[in-house]
């Protein structure tokens, strides 16, 4: 029996100033990357409604084909560019901050 996919989570704020070049980077360079990774499926990104500071003004979700497959993405060719390019890269340049970094699996309908 095929495992149930499973979905990362990604909070993320970046630099005021430099939020249009940050959302056309994530959407444009960073996002397309990271899909490359075996095992992801899709992703999507949203941005928070309201100021509840307390919550990450970005967060994307990545949808991963299974359980299994999380560790496959984490030593992937892929994954280590996305991460390049968040930590070191672009993303660094546009004060990118990672909030939440975590994965859920489904428990009901």
């Amino acid at each position: 029996m095929a495992e149930n996919p499973v979905i990362w989570v990604v909070g993320s704020e970046c630099d005021l100033e430099k939020e249009s070049e940050y959302n056309e980077f994530y959407n444009k360079i960073h996002m397309p990357t990271a899909l490359k990774a075996p095992g992801m499926l899709r992703g999507t990104r949203y941005e928070r409604i309201g100021s509840q500071f307390e919550y990450p003004r970005y967060l994307s979700i990545y949808e991963i084909e299974s359980e299994a497959a999380i560790e496959q993405i984490l030593k992937s060719e892929a994954a280590a560019e996305a991460a390049e390019q968040q930590f070191h890269g672009r993303g660094k340049e546009l004060g990118m901050k990672l909030r939440w970094l975590v994965h859920y699996r489904p428990i009901g309908p």
